[in-house]
């Protein structure tokens, strides 16, 4: 048993997601309403709420609200926390690489045999060779990564190769400005949904309401 999130769009909220109890999501089995997921940042002098599991509604005058119109919603703001981040990022990597660079995984493993299925001893050395790489380990003593980006996210890492204006504008296009990529819209259960592009093309007056459910 777990959770995760959906994104409701729509003035009817709850009578949405209830038809859709017992739905398979992207997770797992839908089972019941947590609560709001508080992540939506609003606008100053905006309004919009926080939900509770029993229904309960508070209003939420600043800072992080579950439930809110999309013209309350702060976009600008929270595409500016993920150039932030991205540029965090970028600066932190070359300033402990000392702005050396190194040879992208993809192209290491182009030395190495192909084979029809994933095999753990061949990956397992073109990984080695690729973290081997003096400026790849100067960040992973770092410690400003987290350990398993060498173990699994080559491509994030490598993707520090970029300019750093490619690399921000890599982040801001792809991260979601809202977790939730399965969405409940105009009565109909979405499944892995490009929320950016989506939230482009809705209404001002449209009511978002990002909820916990469990799974």
């Amino acid at each position: 048993m777990g959770s995760t999130s959906l994104l409701i769009v729509g003035d009817d909220w709850r009578s949405q997601l209830e038809q859709y109890e017992d739905t398979e999501t992207s997770q797992g089995a839908f089972r019941c309403f947590l609560g709001t997921c508080d992540t939506l940042l609003l606008k100053p002098g905006h309004s919009g709420w926080s939900i509770d599991c029993s229904g309960k509604t508070t209003v939420v005058n600043e800072g992080y609200a579950g439930s809110a119109r999309l013209s309350s919603i702060d976009i600008d703001a929270m595409k500016k926390e993920i150039v932030l981040q991205s540029e965090n990022w970028w600066d932190t990597a070359h300033n402990i690489s000392n702005d050396e660079s190194w040879t992208p995984f993809a192209d290491i493993r182009k030395k190495y045999p192909k084979t029809p299925k994933y095999d753990k001893e061949i990956e397992g050395a073109a990984k080695l060779e690729w973290r081997s790489q003096a400026p790849l380990k100067a960040l992973e003593q770092s410690g400003a990564f987290p350990v398993n980006y060498f173990y699994e996210l080559q491509s994030f890492l490598d993707r520090l190769l970029l300019s750093r204006d490619a690399y921000v504008e890599y982040f801001l296009d792809k991260t979601p400005l809202i977790s939730a990529t399965d969405v409940i819209f105009d009565g109909k259960y979405l499944q892995n949904v490009d929320v950016n592009e989506m939230l482009a093309r809705l209404g001002s007056k449209s009511l978002l309401t990002e909820a916990a459910v469990k799974i």
